[in-house]
């Protein structure tokens, strides 16, 4: 929860200096706890999320953890934003279920992402 929260206010694009136009859900049923996130996103940023996201969701725990250590390894260090790149990996590795994500046009600049993940409950 605390990773798709990071993402929004560190992703988001903002409408002016202090707001982040941003939506967060979380819900539960019998079986599993559902969290979701939407935020408005250039295309650039799309194309990128959609590459990590489809690659996560076509790996298994190993593939996820050789990923994340071979990022770990690599000399790209900390991004602009402070990061390094690993937060979907680890929300993939932490959950344990494919990703469910949409990119909804806005305009020519501009798209909706939203991504939503499933946990199951643990007794």
């Amino acid at each position: 929860m605390i990773e798709c929260l990071e993402n929004l206010t560190k992703h988001s694009l903002q409408n002016t200096q202090t707001e982040f136009p941003a939506i967060f859900l979380f819900g539960k049923d019998d079986d599993n706890y559902y969290l979701a996130t939407g935020n408005k996103i250039d295309y650039q940023t799309r194309d990128q999320l959609h590459q990590k996201l489809t690659k996560a969701n076509s790996l298994d725990k190993a593939g996820l953890r050789a990923w994340y250590n071979e990022i770990l390894m690599s000399d790209s260090g900390i991004n602009e934003r402070g990061g390094a790149g690993l937060g979907i990996i680890d929300m993939a590795m932490k959950s344990g279920n494919p990703f469910e994500f949409t990119f909804d046009k806005i305009d020519s600049e501009f798209c909706f992402f939203t991504l939503k993940i499933k946990i199951a409950h643990q007794e």
